[in-house]
């Protein structure tokens, strides 16, 4: 009945069949943005804002934007949807979300569901996959430490020691998370 969709440039091949009863979208991303973002590079593709236009513009042509409520009310419910929905989610709190797109969203009048960690949230720390990233954005050969898990942060705290990543000058440089 749902069909659950990674970045939107994938989705098209998930198309729920046209005999489903209906259609419930559920695209979401992690940043938008036109400037290079190297805690992000290496653990997947930003779009562009134009690309990110133009998904938005896909799925308004096949689709009704539907807020977080009715989405949980409907499912909670077991009521079908009349037509062809979508509800766009944002992971990880990027500041981006609030500089690139939410003025977007807000234009084409589009909700969305963002979800903050709270650890992150003014720049306290970086992620670990966010970590590696940064490493990778300067070594591309140390691409063996993709695999590392959160468990691994000392690990991957000492590796950017080591290679003269300072994480702590570009929280407060980049300040790539939300602020309160």
């Amino acid at each position: 009945m749902y069909a659950l969709l990674g970045e939107i440039s994938h989705f098209l091949p998930f198309l729920p069949p046209k005999s489903a009863e209906f259609r419930v979208l559920l695209p979401f991303y992690h940043a938008v943005s036109d400037e290079p973002l190297p805690h992000i590079a290496a653990l997947y593709p930003v779009k562009t804002v134009a690309e990110f236009i133009a998904d938005l513009d896909f799925l308004l042509s096949i689709a009704e934007p539907i807020d977080l409520d009715t989405l949980i009310f409907h499912t909670k419910n077991k009521i079908s949807f009349s037509k062809n929905v979508f509800h766009l989610s944002f992971d990880d709190g990027f500041k981006e979300i609030y500089t690139v797109i939410a003025p977007i969203l807000k234009q084409k009048n589009i909700p969305a569901t963002f979800f903050i960690n709270s650890a992150f949230l003014d720049n306290k720390n970086l992620m670990f996959r966010n970590k590696t990233s940064l490493l990778l954005s300067s070594y591309p050969n140390f691409k063996k430490y993709l695999h590392l898990r959160h468990s691994d942060t000392p690990y991957i705290d000492a590796i950017l020691v080591e290679n003269d990543i300072d994480v702590a000058r570009f929280l407060a440089t980049q300040q790539p998370y939300l602020t309160s």
